[in-house]
């Protein structure tokens, strides 16, 4: 099973990318996607920001 749009708190999620792959190990995910949304001019409650990027990436 594979999951490929999951949030975090960088965006609109509610989990931390840890909490994530914790669960998605939990449930016996083979694949699992982080797709949190990207957006330099929306409010950084909803969107990961620009000076996020580096520490996300890692």
């Amino acid at each position: 099973m594979i999951d490929i749009h999951n949030h975090t708190t960088y965006s609109d999620g509610r989990n931390t990318v840890e909490e994530v792959i914790q669960s998605a190990l939990k449930e016996g995910l083979q694949i699992v996607g982080i797709s949190d949304h990207f957006d330099p001019y929306v409010a950084q409650e909803v969107c990961l920001q620009p000076e996020e990027v580096g520490v996300y990436r890692k």
